[in-house]
């Protein structure tokens, strides 16, 4: 592995892999294609190098190399095998090593028959992380990357989060770029929504023309390339399994029985009335039908289940029609039933169908959402969300407030506690803004009264009673 360009950590990832380092089960580490599985193994080779391991322990192979391009499973098993030091730890690293064919049996014997630390990557475009416990016997565990975070795209970028103090003696967070560059927190927080976390927007920088080339390349890679080809992939497996042979043997007993039902209607079609006669005056039909037309259980039962008026509307025409297209597709999948060589050329075609559907040039296939400016924040005051109805507010003379629900008659008699009476009552909107104010100067505002009210107001507030209800720009005494 040939590294281009100075690693940047990931140490969420790399204590993963190295909490499980020199433990028997295999490193595999998944993702989606381009967000830095490759760059981990290397961070996990650097970290065994600056630990005292020798470079002669470490093998690495990267299978997208043109070295590798020609190897299969014995060639693969043959070059590890002659870099193995006798009494020695090995440390194995393969990439992409989903490209050799058999790949999970020699890596199995690498398990087996050498003293050796796996760790191996692969794309999700040719296998799930189900499969790969299948294919490694149960004995893996996986290590799954996603795209850089939010404290991730800081640390790629070269910002760093600094807290400073405000003009109102708190403190707030500025983000300083390397170059000097200082911007609010939430400008890049904007630029990580704009351009996502693939790591390999650090090495072109946030320039805009520039991500968004990588990232249409990104997108087009794992969307049109690496969901075509893990669909492909499917159908191949299908071929050989026995649950693509089961669907055919299926189909074909439908069409079967469908045949027969319709063999049996079109012997009804061309003895109509004596089929009418039978189920009108026989007492057994059916024996009677099956015996003098040679009908089957079957077709006789579907005769007998269709209403009279139904079996006269008979089409011979239509009959034939339906027949004639079930002969054919039962004489496909006879073919598919039998030759494997039939089944592949299926499979193809229907992949391509699929490539075709899903092309640039389609609606499915054609991107759907778009980069832009993040739309302005929309100032939506609290009144806007208080529902709009109708209370009346009620202020007793030793200063207790309730509001109840609607416009109460005011001449009501209104019920306080002892030795309290009412000192004002009106009519008012759940949106109103209300205000006391107290003969000192003193005052209190009352915000929530979507529910009912029933709060005593402190004594050196309202005491004493003089008090004034501000309603919008209205006061009322």
């Amino acid at each position: 592995m040939i590294d281009t360009h100075d690693l940047k950590s990931r140490d969420h990832y790399l204590n993963k892999l190295i909490a499980f380092r020199d433990t028997e089960p295999i490193k595999v580490v998944t993702g989606i294609r381009r967000c830095g599985k490759s760059s981990l193994l290397r961070l996990m080779v650097q970290h065994l190098k600056d630990t005292g391991i020798a470079e002669d322990q470490i093998i690495e192979m990267n299978f997208e190399s043109h070295e590798f391009k020609k190897m299969n499973a014995d060639d693969f098993y043959d070059y590890v095998k002659s870099r193995v030091l006798p009494g020695k730890r090995m440390y194995l690293f393969f990439d992409e090593l989903q490209r050799i064919d058999h790949w999970e049996d020699t890596v199995n014997s690498f398990r087996v028959d050498f003293n050796c630390d796996i760790y191996i990557t692969g794309s999700n475009a040719y296998l799930l992380s189900s499969e790969y416990s299948t294919y490694l016997s149960g004995r893996c565990v996986e290590i799954k990357i996603l795209p850089l975070s939010f404290q991730e795209f800081i640390d790629f970028h070269g910002f760093e989060v600094k807290e400073e103090k405000s003009a109102l003696g708190g403190t707030k967070k500025v983000v300083i770029h390397k170059s000097g560059d200082c911007y609010e927190l939430r400008e890049i927080f904007d630029a990580y929504m704009r351009f996502g976390g693939m790591p390999g927007i650090a090495d072109v920088g946030l320039d805009q023309e520039k991500a968004m080339v990588l990232l249409d390349g990104i997108y087009s890679t794992v969307v049109v390339r690496d969901i075509l080809e893990r669909e492909k992939r499917r159908g191949q497996k299908q071929i050989t399994n026995p649950v693509l042979l089961r669907k055919i043997k299926f189909r074909l007993s439908k069409i079967n029985a469908r045949l027969e039902i319709l063999e049996g209607y079109l012997t009804a079609y061309l003895n109509l009335d004596e089929i009418i006669r039978i189920i009108r005056a026989e007492d057994e039909p059916k024996k009677v039908m099956m015996a003098e037309f040679k009908l089957t259980d079957n077709q006789a039962e579907a005769i007998l289940n269709m209403k009279l008026r139904n079996l006269r509307k008979l089409d011979e025409e239509q009959i034939n029609t339906e027949h004639s297209d079930l002969l054919e597709e039962k004489a496909k999948l006879e073919i598919l039933h039998n030759d494997e060589a039939e089944r592949w050329k299926a499979i193809a075609e229907e992949i391509k169908k699929t490539k075709e559907k899903y092309s640039k040039k389609t609606a499915l296939g054609r991107r759907r959402t778009e980069f832009a400016e993040a739309p302005a924040d929309i100032d939506v005051p609290v009144e806007a969300l208080i529902e709009k109805e109708p209370i009346t507010v009620i202020l007793s003379q030793k200063g207790w407030l309730r509001c109840i629900k609607g416009h109460a008659d005011l001449n009501d008699d209104f019920k306080f506690k002892d030795d309290d009476k009412l000192l004002y009552a009106l009519h008012a909107q759940t949106t109103d803004k209300i205000v006391l104010l107290g003969k000192h100067g003193r005052h209190a505002h009352l915000f929530d009264r979507q529910r009912i009210i029933h709060e005593a107001f402190a004594v050196a507030l309202l005491k004493p009673i003089t008090t004034q209800l501000l309603f919008g720009q209205r006061y009322i005494c």
